[in-house]
């Protein structure tokens, strides 16, 4: 039997039988959110795949104006934040030299491409 859905959690697990569905995708649903996300990803599928339905020049088209939105967004916080930088902090920029950036480059690449 499935137990009511803690708050912040995404419903807990599924129900192994089909009885008990209904129950958890109330549970799913009942967040309380400005929106319900399960209601609006059928309607950006519909939106994409209507896009692409028209054709790749539209496609394009969409996909500028999504990338310069992104860009903008980034370019507002960047010149938002720039009043707040305090560039003392700047120097030394490497107060132990590049050895130790590199190493944890390093570390990170390959800690993140799984070799």
């Amino acid at each position: 039997v499935l137990g009511p859905a803690s708050s912040g959690s995404a419903g807990g697990t599924p129900p192994a039988s089909s009885e008990h569905l209904d129950e958890h995708l109330a549970a799913l649903g009942s967040g309380g959110g400005f929106v319900n996300l399960n209601a609006m990803a059928p309607l950006v599928l519909a939106g994409i795949t209507w896009v692409l339905c028209r054709g790749a020049k539209d496609s394009a088209l969409l996909n500028c104006v999504l990338t310069s939105a992104k860009v903008a967004t980034i370019a507002t916080v960047v010149l938002a934040g720039s009043s707040r930088v305090d560039t003392a902090k700047w120097f030394p920029l490497f107060p132990e030299g590049c050895a130790p950036v590199a190493a944890q480059t390093a570390t990170l690449f390959f800690a993140y491409v799984g070799v």
